[in-house]
């Protein structure tokens, strides 16, 4: 098995329906000096993460895992998109520009892309 891993990794605890649920988040700070073609070879990776359910072994009672990326530029954003969108795991994966990570709008904000281009929040409301 690949041994890629990611930058890093956290669990985020988010309000929902009448309690909160356990998401694992593994983080990706794309510094733009990978080729997209290298991004996009971390994905298959990824998928086996996801699918064999390993992030539980450091976050025990998680459900659900993302790919979160950090991009340099709306337009390597969008780059990246086209690349990874028909890889495994890409429905999973979260992508934002570093310059909108400011505190007020990172969770509750629409500045996560997915790669069919929508733009969503981590939380809702």
């Amino acid at each position: 098995m690949d041994q890629r891993r990611p930058d890093a990794g956290c669990r985020l605890t988010i309000p929902y329906r009448n309690g909160t649920a356990e998401l694992a988040i593994l983080w990706e700070y794309d510094r733009s000096t990978e080729t997209l073609k290298q991004l996009a070879a971390k994905m298959p990776s990824y998928a086996l993460v996801l699918q064999s359910h390993a992030y539980r072994q450091h976050w025990p009672g998680t459900k659900e895992a993302r790919i979160f990326f950090i991009m340099q530029s709306v337009d390597r954003l969008r780059n990246a998109i086209g690349m990874i969108r028909t890889k495994p795991a890409a429905l999973f994966v979260r992508l934002a520009v570093v310059a909108d990570l400011q505190p007020d709008r990172i969770l509750k904000e629409s500045i996560w892309w997915t790669v069919s281009g929508e733009q969503r929040s981590i939380l809702r409301g």
